[in-house]
């Protein structure tokens, strides 16, 4: 009975004049606090239908129903913390590598301080590319440079596994799976070849779970320019990749990194930290 009192308060602040007014007062009183409760959840909105909203002075079209944009718009999600210490890293004129950009919210932020700088936004899902595109356009962002491939440590084609009540969490598939679309997979190397850039200050990979691969097939432009890493570490769909998060930490040591900080801890991470079942996000630099 508890349980379905909640679930219909809830639906009733899905109704956009009650959803208005939710929205407003969480905006001014924070996240930590009981109205959270009331919040609908991403499945209580149909799917398929886009929202044009403007969040921190950005327009987005989200689909509420998937659970990666619902969490931008009620921005009621653990990664706010990692991704204001990612837009602190900005400076003005980095050139910036965003690997698994997705509909664009982390490209856009840091597009946004790096105003002499240039933001190369890569995603591999043709939808989701189409919306990263979209926002771009749409916020009139002149430094952000789309391009569409998936990423990994060689040549080949795959099929993209989708999670249809969460866009940020579709990934490479290995095997089953339900719903699946062709994907193009090359090496970060030869993705930014033509570009001919001549340094890189930062690279941000999130792209659940190919984290290892894509560094692995990064070796070149990493040697070249030693940018800064900022990478999603989670063990859990890293061992979906056949992987795990330490597997990526020796990986970016071998790299020649020499500092790998846990941003959740701020601590540092060594041979000795315990990595089975460690979700987190890292930087390491040289």
């Amino acid at each position: 009975m508890k349980n379905w009192v909640s679930a219909t308060i809830k639906r009733l602040f899905s109704l956009r004049p009650l959803e208005g007014i939710l929205r407003w007062v969480i905006s001014y009183t924070g996240t930590d606090n009981f109205l959270i409760h009331l919040v609908p959840t991403n499945d209580m909105y149909p799917g398929g239908k886009l929202r044009e909203v403007t969040i921190d002075g950005l327009t987005y079209k989200l689909d509420l129903a998937s659970f990666n944009n619902w969490s931008i718009y009620w921005r009621i999600t653990a990664e706010l913390r990692p991704k204001n210490f990612l837009y602190d890293l900005v400076k003005e004129d980095d050139i910036i590598i965003d690997v698994g950009a997705h509909i664009g919210e982390v490209s856009m932020n840091m597009a946004r301080k790096a105003t002499r700088g240039k933001i190369y936004a890569i995603e591999g899902f043709p939808p989701t590319y189409e919306r990263l595109v979209g926002h771009i356009t749409a916020n009139s962002f002149e430094n952000i440079i789309p391009i569409q491939t998936g990423v990994g440590e060689s040549v080949y084609h795959a099929e993209f596994s989708v999670n249809e009540r969460n866009a940020g969490s579709n990934t490479i598939a290995r095997s089953g799976g339900k719903s699946k679309t062709g994907i193009e997979i090359n090496m970060l190397d030869n993705i930014l070849e033509p570009y001919e850039l001549n340094k890189i200050d930062l690279i941000k990979i999130d792209i659940e779970g190919f984290e290892v691969n894509a560094l692995k097939g990064a070796r070149g432009v990493i040697s070249s320019f030693k940018p800064r890493l900022f990478v999603e570490m989670s063990d859990h769909t890293l061992r979906k990749q056949g992987t795990s998060a330490a597997e990526l930490y020796h990986t970016i040591k071998k790299l020649g990194y020499t500092s790998v900080i846990d941003i959740r801890t701020s601590s540092p991470l060594n041979e000795n930290s315990t990595f089975d079942n460690m979700h987190t996000d890292i930087l390491a630099a040289f």
